[in-house]
């Protein structure tokens, strides 16, 4: 039944994109023949997540580009309405909309705040969204714990005052096996904001899921980061100790 109307969902989400990007190629006079410029202003859906419930749908828009960006922004569909209307409004973007276990919030992505992705939440019902994360590197992926009240994401340490004057005068020397942070697992505790990195700082961790009971994690990882060879294996993560 679950993975009906899901289906039907999706059908109506697909049908919406579908008048998004038919808005772009007809005019006054009817249709227009699709030409590389109308295709590049296409309006591409990514991302569907289903609500706990089943009644909501976020998703992601990605708009026609402009300039060298192509912003993405979180729209929701509302089954009970049958609506569908745009969430998250910045002049970055938005991206990885994922629910909360009750459905009551939606924590997405954004570089709304600078240049590096940062963690945020919003109210299921919109308004204003709280930034959970202000770290100075970007988050690659996350995911809620079963009982919601911790957030895991994949993120390297913080960029240096070194790293940072490299970049800002454009040094992008480096020295081999050395320079580069790989990502490791950090906690976030929702309720307290309170960060915290719980795998070791010289492994390179790739995925993240948790286990039912919300005590462990399991990781895709490798304590050989800089080796030439697939040293990748998946591990247990105790929360909040980091054993492996």
């Amino acid at each position: 039944m679950r993975n009906a109307r899901l289906a039907v969902i999706l059908l109506i989400v697909i049908g919406y994109g579908y008048r998004l990007s038919a808005q772009e190629t007809t005019g006054a006079v009817g249709k227009i023949p699709l030409t590389p410029e109308a295709a590049i202003n296409i309006h591409f859906l990514t991302d569907l997540q289903l609500s706990p419930d089943g009644a909501r749908l976020a998703f992601v828009v990605s708009e026609a580009p402009k300039g060298e960006r192509r912003a993405q922004h979180i729209w929701m569909y509302d089954k009970k309405t049958d609506a569908v209307r745009q969430f998250t409004y910045s002049n970055k973007s938005e991206t990885t909309p994922r629910w909360s276990p009750d459905g009551s919030q939606l924590a997405f992505l954004s570089d709304r705040g600078g240049e590096e992705q940062q963690i945020y939440l919003m109210h299921s019902s919109g308004g204003e969204a709280t930034a959970r994360t202000k770290g100075k590197s970007s988050i690659k992926s996350f995911e809620w714990s079963k009982d919601g009240k911790y957030i895991a994401y994949i993120a390297p340490n913080a960029k240096t005052e070194d790293d940072e004057k490299k970049e800002k005068d454009k040094n992008d020397a480096r020295v081999a096996d050395k320079d580069v942070k790989p990502p490791r697992v950090w906690l976030l505790a929702v309720e307290s904001g309170d960060p915290k990195a719980i795998t070791p700082a010289n492994w390179e961790i790739k995925e993240l899921a948790w286990m039912p009971s919300g005590q462990n994690l399991v990781v895709a990882a490798t304590d050989h980061p800089a080796s030439d060879q697939n040293t990748d294996r998946i591990f247990g993560v105790h929360v909040p100790a980091g054993e492996m």
